[in-house]
């Protein structure tokens, strides 16, 4: 079974409470994960694989390990198109404390944003102009 990480390339992201924000520069585009997005995710870049997250999903969800499973790999594909995972080399390790009640489940959405694919595009140390100063859209 296939494991994962994040891209490095250009790739940032930043975890919250139950949201994880990143970003793929060379794309210009944002993503927000939120809940299930953010815990799959959470699991995936530490070197998880599918079947270990979904173990995971069923401990702390309202979900059954089949559902779970193909919701997991449904959304490891939307990551891998949008170049924010690459396989991984080495298998991590999940650590999950088991809830006394089991939270909702639901389907992860991948939100993209590119309403500022314009900027996160730029290279501000190579797009500069002595005259009109940088950064400069091509």
């Amino acid at each position: 079974m296939k494991n994962y990480q994040i891209a490095t390339r250009g790739i940032s992201f930043d975890h919250f409470e139950d949201e994880t924000v990143a970003v793929n520069l060379p794309r210009g585009n944002y993503y927000s994960l939120r809940f299930t997005a953010d815990f799959i995710f959470r699991q995936l870049v530490s070197g998880n694989n599918a079947e270990k997250v979904a173990v995971a999903l069923t401990l702390i969800y309202d979900v059954e390990y089949k559902e779970a499973l193909k919701a997991a790999n449904q959304f490891i594909d939307q990551l891998l198109v949008e170049e924010l995972l690459k396989e991984a080399e080495a298998e991590g390790e999940i650590e999950i404390v088991q809830l006394d009640e089991k939270k909702e489940f639901t389907f992860p959405v991948l939100e993209i944003f590119d309403d500022m694919q314009e900027m996160l595009v730029l290279d501000p140390v190579h797009d500069v102009d002595s005259t009109q100063g940088w950064p400069l859209k091509k």
